[in-house]
């Protein structure tokens, strides 16, 4: 009988163990995996079921109800994380399983699929245990709309710790969705996701303004906010010259007080000592101080924000109440509110107000005031006291109107839907500004860009700035087109930002001469449109990382001029653009020492106030980095570079990632070496067994 040495029954009764101890583990797991996924189903198609039923839902505004609804979240909520828990060795598997014919995108998006529902389970689990003591105040039918308000405001100010878990769950959430493409999904979950995404920011919305409700309405005590109208058909720094300007005082949801007025109002310069201009207002529009009208020079928001209250400040003296911030709105937005909410009838004006006509009504009525005199008798008439008449009584007709809505349940419903979207596009485009100083506010404002502060980064960044400085509202005539190039071949890094601008007023036969402009005491045009037409002048700046260096510059005849602000280095350069003709500048400097050492990030921030900017990107990459893992997903990797186009609607970011060494066949073979060393021990020690 053959001898088996001790070594080879070791080896053989190993693999039977592992062979055994794969089967349990498997089975236990399906076990345990079944209990856990049957619970979430069915949670799931109750809550599917319940969106799907408008009365159903309208019942969960009950106290019982919501509370009923927030442990099936919990519960829903248990069952995924016990799923992730179960299988982490596998989802830790999937993240490489790309390779797999077929279904390997969609095995490997698993993990950051479970991810997200586990995240949005747990945000609506934090956002129902915020609301819930709201449920009681609702109910209440008979409370009147603006004591509801009043009552409700403490209650969700209360909720803030809750919201802001909210909130945080949500931002785990939107990670996990946005660290895959939907592009090699299979249908049925590729159809899913489409149907979900457009939703995504209006959730993350609904969560950030109840965040924001309580301060901005007046919660705790009455609140009062600078108003900012921007003018963006001349487009300054933070979205457009400064041409209204007044406070909102809100208490318990209520307006205390409201006024607007002309910003050339608030400059008592002859007796107040005002600051020095910024060196370019000085240069290009002959400024000896510093007025509240100009004073939004910086781009971020947040300082030129600090800058215009302490400006109102000092113009109104004992007249002005402490500020608890500042709220900047400009005509794009204005459009937007209107057709959210109106139609609107002004008292004094024959015309009904829409989203469609608001523009075309206050450039008419900004030349023709009621009662008043026109533009074009400007120097005998009152028309400069009542220019803008029509932005208060613009103002007073929104008022009163959210106040009709508010009385009207069924028409306030659908009519705050509509508001609330204006307000979040509004936001994210960055056509309305709020900066609010109150630490935990003010943070929230940050994430979402909503302050209009300039965006810290590590990796590159881009920001092209405009100011107007033309005494004209030609800006809606300038078509822009904005190219950058980075070459990161080169050491250090070579960037060129290639800048366009097409005055499409119709051509004049002068020459433009800014200079002719220095002793101008009157508007030139007999109406709005008139002034929407002419030479263009514009204060260009290019904001990138701080360290860059000006190499060279092409398409300006003055010198650039190179400052520092907010941690950014900034080529700033003076420029026109006659009716009919074009201007192509580029700006070539070097980066940083270091910009893509780890990868490559891209930050291009919006210029509050512009509209659809085309932006092309485009990125020369080293053979360092391979076959590079690029966002967003429409951008294209063509040979040794990347190229991405866009609408500069929204910041854009683009991220090129160089692949890390891939490890399966290093894995693969440590595998296979081990498992051949133990069958060649395996035979070694069977012959020796055999062996007389």
């Amino acid at each position: 009988m053959p001898h088996r040495s001790p070594l080879k029954l070791a080896l053989l009764l190993l693999v039977l163990i592992t062979l055994a101890a794969g089967g349990l583990w498997s089975y236990r797991l399906y076990s345990r995996l079944r209990v856990h996924l049957s619970g979430a189903l069915a949670v799931a198609y109750h809550l599917q079921a319940l969106a799907a039923d408008p009365q159903a839902a309208a019942a969960i505004l009950q106290r019982g109800e919501l509370t009923t609804l927030r442990d099936e979240l919990g519960a829903l909520e248990a069952h995924l994380l016990a799923v992730r828990r179960e299988t982490a060795p596998l989802l830790f598997l999937c993240r490489y399983a790309r390779w797999i014919p077929y279904l390997g995108d969609d095995i490997a998006a698993a993990p950051a699929l479970l991810d997200m529902a586990i995240e949005f389970t747990s945000a609506g689990w934090w956002g129902l245990l915020a609301v819930d003591p709201l449920a009681e105040a609702l109910a209440a039918a008979d409370a009147a709309p603006a004591d509801l308000l009043g009552r409700t405001l403490p209650l969700l100010a209360a909720g803030r710790p809750r919201l802001l878990e909210a909130r945080e769950a949500m931002a785990r959430a939107l990670a996990a969705r946005a660290s895959f493409d939907n592009a090699g999904l299979i249908q049925p979950l590729r159809s899913r996701l489409d149907q979900i995404d457009p939703f995504l920011p209006l959730l993350r919305f609904g969560v950030d303004g109840a965040v924001l409700a309580p301060t901005l309405l007046g919660a705790d005590r009455a609140r009062t906010f600078l108003l900012l109208a921007q003018n963006n058909h001349e487009l300054r720094p933070t979205g457009g010259f400064i041409s209204g300007v007044g406070t909102l005082q809100m208490e318990r949801g209520m307006i205390l007080s409201f006024a607007l007025e002309d910003s050339y109002e608030v400059s008592d310069y002859a007796n107040k000592a005002h600051p020095a201009p910024p060196a370019p207002l000085a240069r290009y529009m002959w400024a000896g101080v510093l007025l509240l009208r100009d004073a939004n020079w910086s781009p971020d928001f947040r300082t030129s924000a600090e800058v215009i209250s302490s400006l109102y400040q000092l113009n109104r003296d004992a007249e002005a109440m402490p500020l608890d911030g500042v709220i900047a709105v400009d005509l794009t937005a204005i459009s937007w509110l209107v057709g959210a909410i109106g139609p609107l009838q002004l008292d004094g004006y024959p015309e009904t107000v829409t989203g469609d006509n608001v523009l075309t009504l206050l450039q008419h009525y900004w030349a023709a005031p009621v009662g008043a005199g026109t533009i074009a008798e400007q120097k005998t008439s009152d028309w400069w006291q009542h220019r803008k008449d029509i932005m208060g009584d613009l103002m007073n007709g929104v008022f009163r109107r959210m106040g009709e809505l508010a009385a009207d349940s069924g028409a306030a419903a659908q009519a705050s839907a509509r508001l609330l979207q204006a307000v979040q596009k509004a936001l994210t485009e960055k056509h309305i500004l709020l900066y609010i100083p109150e630490e935990e506010i003010a943070t929230v404002l940050a994430k979402n860009g909503w302050d209009g502060g300039l965006r810290e980064t590590d990796g590159d960044f881009l920001m092209v700035v405009d100011a107007n400085l033309g005494f004209n509202k030609v800006d809606p005539r300038i078509q822009r087109q904005i190219e950058y190039v980075v070459d990161l071949t080169q050491q250090p890094a070579l960037a060129e930002a290639h800048l366009t601008y097409a005055n499409t007023s119709p051509a004049e036969s002068g020459p433009c001469r800014h200079e002719e402009l220095r002793d101008q005491t009157e508007y030139r045009g007999q109406s709005y449109e008139e002034l929407m037409a002419g030479c263009y002048w514009d204060y260009a700046r290019v904001y990138a990382p701080r360290g860059s260096q000006l190499v060279a510059a092409e398409g300006i005849s003055d010198s650039v001029e190179l400052s520092e602000e907010g941690g950014k280095r900034v080529f700033g350069a003076f420029f026109g653009v006659a009716p009919g003709a074009q201007r192509e500048i580029r700006l070539r400097y070097t980066l940083p020492d270091g910009i893509a050492r780890d990868g490559y990030h891209l930050i291009v921030q919006k210029q509050p106030g512009t509209m659809e900017t085309p932006l092309t990107v485009r990125c020369l990459l080293p053979t360092s980095f391979g076959e590079p893992e690029v966002t967003p997903g429409t951008a294209q990797v063509l040979g040794d570079q990347v190229i991405y186009q866009s609408a500069l609607t929204v910041d854009q970011e683009v991220v090129v990632i160089a692949p890390r060494p891939d490890r399966r066949p290093l894995l693969v073979l440590a595998v296979g070496g081990t498992l051949l060393l133990a069958v060649g021990l395996y035979l070694r020690l069977t012959r020796k067994g055999d062996e007389p």
